[in-house]
């Protein structure tokens, strides 16, 4: 069977739509007929060569999405055949099996454990987690990453406790899933800070009791118990950590692009008890905490309604340039219904 899926050939260039074969699957490998996946700004670092020179070109990409199992390999116990599942770069429950190896023509196409630009993804079963009916693809595509990263932060990292002060830096999706983490545990206030304020409205409308543009956060006093920055900017972070309280937290979930410096300024001034540290995913373990977080969605205590641009997977390229650009709080990729050769 063939598919089509979006390969990055070159850094630095658009991905490239080719067709690929599905190989024999070899144990604990799963068959996912993909029907929706985020672009995350993972993907747009390892496109743009932030994160250093690339040895496994070409490559599939993505790591949240969400689909239906068509096939299972040996030794694979966690799904079945025609399950709806949730597509994620953390490890889960599961083996953790050989990365996939496609054909396209008598060239080879890579895949990690898990890549979502595809119509059909052969990923190892530790990435997959079964999620409920009622879920649309594109909201069980963001359990993939930007939930469990984002309430993660807050809950599991940050480890934020009620009336704490926090800031977020940055609306996007993970953003505003911190915002709502925060939110969950009773922090205030909750301060957002970005550049486009329609995303501000929507971090707004799920708990956040502030907006401020860059500029203005950088001249404000203020100073937090916890700060989350989202971004991976230089300068954002450095103005963060300015804003980091007596033995407060700065978290840093996005990352500065390979080489790039972050310097502080007055070090001297800063020596009150802070405390920086890098988030690993919001130390989400999926198998539990996806369908925790479903839960919560299901009683209306988690919000998922949030601003999607959808692209059908031809139009991959302008889904990154929207990523790139902040347009909204997610490009989703919306595969919608593959026909296989």
């Amino acid at each position: 069977m063939k598919f089509d899926a979006a390969v990055l050939i070159e850094q630095g260039k658009d991905l490239e739509i080719v067709q690929l074969e599905v190989p024999k699957l070899e144990v604990g490998q799963v068959l996912v007929d993909v029907r929706a996946s985020g672009v995350c700004g993972k993907q747009l670092a390892e496109i743009n060569g932030e994160v250093g020179a690339d040895s496994y070109l070409p490559h599939c990409l993505g790591h949240e999405g969400a689909g239906i199992v068509a096939d299972v390999g040996p030794g694979v116990s966690q799904v079945k055949a025609q399950d709806p599942v949730v597509l994620h770069w953390r490890p889960g429950r599961g083996i953790q099996a050989l990365p996939a190896k496609y054909k396209n023509g008598t060239k080879k196409v890579g895949g990690g454990p898990v890549h979502t630009f595809q119509q059909f993804a052969i990923v190892s079963e530790n990435r997959v987690t079964r999620h409920a009916t009622d879920l649309s693809p594109e909201r069980a595509a963001l359990f993939g990453c930007a939930v469990t990263t984002g309430l993660g932060a807050a809950i599991n990292e940050a480890c934020v406790r009620p009336g704490r002060s926090v800031c977020i830096v940055g609306c996007g999706a993970v953003g505003i899933f911190a915002v709502q983490g925060a939110r969950l545990v009773s922090a205030t206030p909750i301060t957002v800070v970005d550049t486009n304020k329609a995303r501000m409205d929507v971090a707004t409308s799920c708990g956040a009791s502030q907006a401020l543009g860059p500029e203005a956060f950088q001249r404000m006093k203020g100073e937090y118990d916890v700060v989350i920055d989202t971004t991976g900017n230089a300068q954002a972070i450095e103005a963060a950590y300015d804003h980091v309280g007596p033995g407060g937290l700065l978290l840093l979930v996005g990352q500065p692009p390979a080489g790039t410096d972050v310097t502080f300024k007055n070090m001297r001034s800063h020596y009150c008890g802070k405390a920086m540290t890098d988030s690993q995913g919001g130390r989400t373990d999926p198998t539990v905490d996806i369908p925790a977080y479903e839960r919560l969605w299901r009683i209306g205590l988690l919000n998922l309604d949030l601003p999607l641009g959808k692209f059908s997977l031809a139009r991959v390229n302008d889904a990154i340039r929207s990523a790139r650009n902040g347009d909204t709080a997610r490009s989703m990729l919306m595969m919608g219904e593959n026909n296989g050769e």
